[in-house]
C-alpha cells in the first residue's frame, strides 16, 4: 500500500474519482429546485440554452457574465444537464489531479499530498459530489483555473522565464470568462519578489514590488478586457444590479460566527493545526509572499461574495491545505499520536459527510433532529453556515470548538515532533 501511494498517486486519484462518480450516480439524488437545475444553476442552464439556440444571452447578473462553462455545455450533443455533467466531470478529475500535483510541490511526502487530496474529494461541497447533485455549476472549471494559475505563478517565480508570465496572463484572460474572481490572482505577480520587510517603511520594499508591477499590470489589463467582453456579450435581465452594492450588503450581512463556522465546515478540525503550529505556518508564508496576499484576498472573497461560504472556501483549498500538510509532516507525529489523529479523522468523516449523501433542501421545515456535526442533518439548508437554521448551526459550531479545543490541549501536552513549533500561550 505504501508503494502504491508513493509510486502511483495519479492512478489512485483517478480510481477514487471513478468510484465516487459511480456512487453518486447510484445513491445521490439530484437537487429538486427548478427541475434539477438548482438555485444558481438555473441561470447557467438558461445561458447554455440560449447559446445552443443562437439566442442573445440574457439572465440575472452577475451570473450572466460567467459564459465559459455554459458555452462548453452548449456545444455537446446531449441534453443541457447531461452536457453540464460531462463538462464538470472532466473538470473535476483534472482539478483533483492538478491539486495533488500542486500540493506535492510543497510537501515532502507524496503520501501527505495524496491523503489531503482524497479527503477533500469526499467533501459534500466538493465538485465530485456536485456533479450528480447540482450539475449546472461553473465552480469545477474555476477550480481548474485556480490551480493552473497557481502552478504557472510558481513556475515563473522559480524559473524567471518570461514565457511562464505570458502564459499566466493568458490564463487570467480566459479564466475570467468562467469566473470573474480569477482576476485577483494577478496580485501574485506583484508580490513574486517577496517584498514584505519589517525593516522597511510600511513593511514593504517598494523596489521589489516594482519588479513585479509590469507583468501584474499586463495580467490585470487582460483580465479587465475579459470582463468588458463578458459584459458586451451578456445582457443582465436586472439592469439595476450593482456589484459594489452587493459587496457592501454581504459585508454587513454575514457575521463572524457564520464565517468561522463555514471555515470549520469546509476544512474540518484540521484547520486548527494552522494556528497551533503557527511557527511552521509563518515559515511557509515567509518564503511565499504571493501566497500571503492571495490567501488574505481569498478569505475576504469568502466573506463578502455571497451566502454559500463553504463553496467559496473550496476555491482556495489549494492554498489552505499546504500549511495543514506542513503541520502534519513537520510538527505532528501523526503515525504515533493516535490521541490526536483518530478524533480528527472521525470528526472529519462526520463533517464532510463521507458516507452520507447530500440531503434534500426543505426551506419550510429547516430544523433537524439533534445534530452530530454535519452527518445527522437531513436537510441540506442546515449544512450551510449562512443559510442554515441558527439553532442548528450554533450547536454544530459548539461541536467544532470542542474538538478544536481538544486538539489544542492534546498538542499542548507534548505530542509533537518538534516542541519548539508550539507556543503554549499564543
Amino acid at each position: 500500500m505504501e508503494r502504491i501511494l508513493e509510486k502511483q498517486p495519479y492512478w489512485v486519484v483517478t480510481i477514487v474519482f471513478c468510484l465516487g462518480l459511480w456512487l453518486n450516480a447510484n445513491f445521490q439524488h439530484r437537487i429538486a429546485m427548478a427541475g434539477g437545475q438548482g438555485y444558481d444553476g438555473k441561470t447557467y442552464y438558461a445561458i447554455a440554452s440560449q447559446l445552443h439556440d443562437d439566442l442573445p444571452v440574457s439572465t440575472r447578473a452577475p451570473f450572466v457574465y460567467r459564459l465559459g462553462t455554459p458555452f462548453l455545455a452548449s456545444q455537446l450533443p446531449f441534453d443541457i444537464l447531461t452536457n453540464f455533467q460531462i463538462v464538470n466531470a472532466i473538470a473535476t478529475l483534472a482539478g483533483c489531479l492538478l491539486l495533488f500535483y500542486w500540493l506535492s510541490l510543497f510537501l515532502k511526502k507524496k503520501r501527505t499530498a495524496l491523503i489531503l487530496t482524497l479527503i477533500l474529494m469526499t467533501h459534500w461541497s466538493f465538485y465530485l459530489r456536485q456533479i450528480q447533485y447540482s450539475p449546472s455549476t461553473c465552480d469545477p472549471m474555476a477550480f481548474v483555473f485556480v490551480l493552473l494559475l497557481l502552478i504557472q505563478l510558481n513556475n515563473f517565480i522559480k524559473s524567471k522565464k518570461q514565457l511562464h508570465a505570458l502564459i499566466f496572463c493568458c490564463l487570467v484572460f480566459i479564466g475570467v470568462f468562467f469566473r470573474e474572481f480569477l482576476i485577483v490572482f494577478s496580485l501574485g505577480l506583484l508580490f513574486k519578489e517577496r517584498p514584505f520587510d519589517k525593516n522597511k517603511l510600511f513593511f514593504i520594499d517598494f523596489r521589489k514590488l516594482i519588479k513585479g508591477a509590469l507583468w501584474f499590470l499586463c495580467s490585470l489589463v487582460l483580465g479587465l478586457l475579459a470582463i468588458v467582453a463578458t459584459h458586451k456579450i451578456g445582457t443582465p435581465s436586472d439592469p439595476y444590479f450593482s456589484f459594489v452594492y452587493a459587496l457592501i450588503g454581504w459585508i454587513n450581512d454575514k457575521s463572524i460566527f457564520e464565517y468561522i463556522n463555514g471555515m470549520f465546515n469546509s476544512f474540518g478540525p484540521a484547520v486548527i493545526l494552522i494556528f497551533i503550529f503557527w511557527k511552521t505556518t509563518k515559515r511557509y508564508f515567509s518564503e511565499h509572499h504571493e501566497h500571503i496576499v492571495l490567501t488574505v484576498v481569498g478569505l475576504a472573497i469568502c466573506w463578502f461574495t455571497g451566502g454559500d461560504t463553504e463553496r467559496f472556501f473550496m476555491w482556495f483549498t489549494p492554498l489552505t491545505l499546504i500549511p495543514i500538510g506542513l503541520a502534519l509532516e513537520k510538527c505532528l507525529a501523526i503515525e504515533n499520536s493516535k490521541i490526536i489523529w483518530i478524533p480528527i479523522s472521525i470528526t472529519t468523516v462526520l463533517i464532510f459527510r463521507v458516507f452520507w449523501a447530500i440531503p434534500h433542501i426543505d426551506m419550510e421545515n429547516p430544523i433537524d433532529h439533534f445534530p452530530i456535526f454535519q452527518a445527522s442533518q437531513q436537510n441540506a439548508i442546515n449544512l450551510l453556515s449562512y443559510h442554515g437554521k441558527h439553532i442548528v448551526t450554533y450547536f454544530v459550531f459548539v461541536e467544532h470548538l470542542l474538538i478544536a479545543g481538544y486538539v489544542y490541549f492534546a498538542c499542548r501536552n507534548g505530542l509533537l515532533k518538534d516542541n519548539s513549533n508550539f507556543q503554549k500561550n499564543p
